[in-house]
């Protein structure tokens, strides 16, 4: 460990030489923090004040109190977070459980219209033949009519002049 920084800092009015690891102002705000409880023990003007050793004790009772009560803030802080932690997981569970079916949903769906796109071609295809085998009956049918109409044109003009003759 390095103890590269040194700072001097005054506590109860006495100059004290420090070298820590830590920060200048860190460590300063440290030295400033004991020099007020320090200076709150002395302004209660009790027998605390007067006495080195109660002195010391209450100082240390002091830092002690200031210490769990923070202890106690930080645990419920972190209740308080853990509990909002669990609902965020549980709403991420939800999500997740939520985005799974929707994307199984829209998984189907792909397949739907890729099916129905299937369906589609192969509806195609078979209107092209039914067409085609249309159009080849149409032309059958076609040249049917055309061998056929001299044969029909003489028994039609057979039929007018039978009607003619009538």
């Amino acid at each position: 460990m390095s103890f590269g920084n040194r700072i001097e800092v005054v506590i109860d009015k006495v100059v004290y030489e420090l070298t820590s690891s830590e920060s200048v102002e860190y460590i300063q705000t440290v030295a400033n923090y004991i020099d007020r409880k320090i200076k709150s023990i002395y302004s209660t003007r009790s027998e605390a004040a007067m006495n080195p050793r109660l002195r010391t004790l209450f100082i240390s009772l002091n830092i002690a109190d200031d210490l769990f009560k923070e202890k106690e803030k930080t645990k419920a802080l972190e209740q308080k977070y853990e509990k909002e932690l669990t609902v965020v997981r549980e709403e991420n569970w939800k999500l997740k459980k939520e985005f799974t079916t929707t994307k199984a949903e829209l998984d189907n769906y792909k397949y739907e219209v890729q099916k129905a796109k299937q369906e589609l071609e192969d509806s195609k295809i078979e209107f092209e033949k039914v067409k085609q085998e249309l159009d080849e009956r149409i032309e059958d049918e076609l040249r049917r009519e055309r061998k056929l109409a001299p044969i029909n044109g003489n028994a039609n003009n057979n039929s007018n002049s039978a009607k003619q003759q009538k």
